[in-house]
């Protein structure tokens, strides 16, 4: 027996070489490896790349906000998603740069890269699982019978990637001997991540399509703030973790494929899956700013409408919308007496200054501040930043005119629904 380019042996004058008996059992062939191994790194760079653009993205809009544990959780996230991209391109480089005479050697090499692969996978599974089912408890009304089936689920399907994967790591050094018996390994191991899979694709699907109802359900998401219908299905894909559970069904469908998925097509989503959850995650939380972006793209168009609506120029008049009254320094904005709905104070200035002789609207206003941000919350109770309209107080607010309190009505009112214009 010698170990050159492989483990050879004779047996009735036939040369048995392990390689060729590797590539006998996989199925497969060095070129057609290959290939897989380059379209599975070129597909990982492209989600990398995007999570890290997502990641800057993230720690410029919500640093303030979010909470020290969260933007810690979310650098490492990005670290941990570099990492698996520099584990698949030493996957890719040993296949491309070792012909096909000496996948023995680095065979043990691939399955251990695979095996972080799924480790890697289920970690941000189960994390993205987690923060899916706490949005989904969330937007059910906090209802506590939501939360124990997910709970278990994320448990069970984590529980089994890791048994997974230690029986994977426990790989030996190829020997002939060994390499005879490595389809009885490798389907033990397969078994494991048959199991995995199936578990974790029931429970993400059900997440995915009870998020998909709430979502529908929901009038204050992300989802029915867009207008157009391409920019809907966007938000709705990474809004409910779509990407990442396609591709482990169509995994766990080719699982009983024939060959080996370290050498075959299956690379490709064994590759993909673990940022793919990751950036789902990211995605959802990074897409807050787009759902602080339409609200104030909203807010700011319906007060410009309801004031050109309202009324002439004059320092009071009536028109279809109601009437503009123009005291001291500001305009107000109220809709006829048989409207219920209450006054809008845009922040507008006058040429006009503020006697004690102006009359103030006696109908309770809706008061938007400018260049402040306050805290709203979607339809999952998440807290975002929005900037909003407003006005800038004049020295003279505190001297010559004299506000009843309770007439202002803060933008806290404005974001959680209350007082809505």
């Amino acid at each position: 027996m010698s170990n050159s380019t492989g483990l050879t042996a004779g047996m009735g004058g036939v040369t048995m070489d392990v390689n060729a008996i590797l590539w006998a059992q996989m199925g497969s062939s060095v070129n057609s490896t290959t290939w897989y191994a380059i379209i599975g790194t070129t597909i990982q760079s492209v989600i990398v790349s995007s999570i890290l653009s997502n990641t800057f993205s993230y720690f410029e809009y919500f640093t303030q906000s979010d909470s020290i544990w969260l933007l810690e959780a979310v650098g490492l996230g990005a670290i941990i998603s570099v990492g698996t991209l520099a584990l698949t391109c030493a996957q890719a480089y040993k296949l491309v740069y070792e012909n096909e005479h000496n996948i023995a050697s680095h065979f043990r090499f691939l399955m251990f890269g695979d095996m972080s692969h799924l480790l890697i996978g289920a970690i941000f599974n189960a994390t993205g699982a987690t923060y899916y089912a706490y949005r989904a408890w969330r937007m059910s009304g906090n209802k506590w019978y939501i939360i124990p089936p997910f709970a278990i689920g994320i448990l069970a399907q984590f529980i089994v990637a890791i048994i997974a994967v230690s029986n994977g790591m426990q790989i030996p050094h190829l020997t002939l001997a060994i390499v005879r018996d490595l389809p009885t390994f490798m389907e033990s191991t397969i078994t494991w991540l048959r199991a995995w899979g199936a578990i974790t694709c029931v429970i993400d699907g059900i997440l995915c399509l009870f998020m998909t109802f709430m979502l529908f359900k929901s009038k204050q998401g992300i989802f029915h703030n867009q207008d157009k219908l391409f920019k809907r299905l966007i938000s709705l894909i990474y809004e409910t973790m779509l990407p990442p559970v396609l591709c482990l069904l169509i995994l766990e469908a080719c699982s009983s494929i024939s060959g080996s998925p370290l050498t075959d097509f299956r690379r490709i989503f064994t590759s993909i899956i673990p940022v793919l959850y990751y950036h789902s995650v990211l995605s959802t939380l990074v897409g807050r700013k787009t759902i602080a972006n339409i609200l104030q793209r909203k807010l700011i168009a319906e007060g410009l409408t309801s004031f050109s609506a309202s009324g002439s120029g004059s320092g009071s008049g009536t028109g279809s919308g109601g009437h503009v009254s123009k005291s001291g320094g500001r305009f107000y904005i109220s809709k006829p007496k048989r409207s219920e709905e209450k006054d809008l104070e845009l922040g507008v200035r006058s040429p006009f200054n503020l006697t004690p002789n102006s009359k103030i609207s006696d109908g309770p206003f809706i008061h938007v501040e400018t260049e402040l941000h306050t805290s709203t919350t979607g339809p999952d109770e998440m807290k975002i930043q929005i900037p909003t309209l407003g006005r800038n107080r004049l020295k003279s607010d505190s001297t010559n005119t004299h506000h009843n309190s309770d007439k202002w009505t803060s933008t806290e009112n404005l974001s959680n629904g209350q007082n809505r214009i």
